[in-house]
């Protein structure tokens, strides 16, 4: 494995971690608690920073931004 698939890969677990705690958090947290807002932004940022990751790998490798291959394991 390469340099830049591992970083991609250990990028996605640790990204991974984030949105899924933020997600459950969210599930368990009342509709009307003061900190879901806070929560939900940490959630959306780790899903922007996926979307980043995957970008710059499809970039680097030469993949279409649109390719299958991506949502395969890196």
């Amino acid at each position: 494995m390469n340099v830049d698939r591992k970083f991609v890969h250990d990028m996605k677990n640790q990204l991974g971690i984030i949105i899924g705690y933020s997600s459950l958090l969210l599930d368990e947290m009342p509709a009307d608690d003061a900190k879901r807002a806070d929560v939900d932004e940490i959630r959306k940022a780790g899903e922007t920073a996926l979307t980043m990751v995957d970008s710059w790998h499809a970039a680097f490798c030469g993949l279409p931004i649109d390719s299958p291959a991506r949502s395969g394991s890196t």
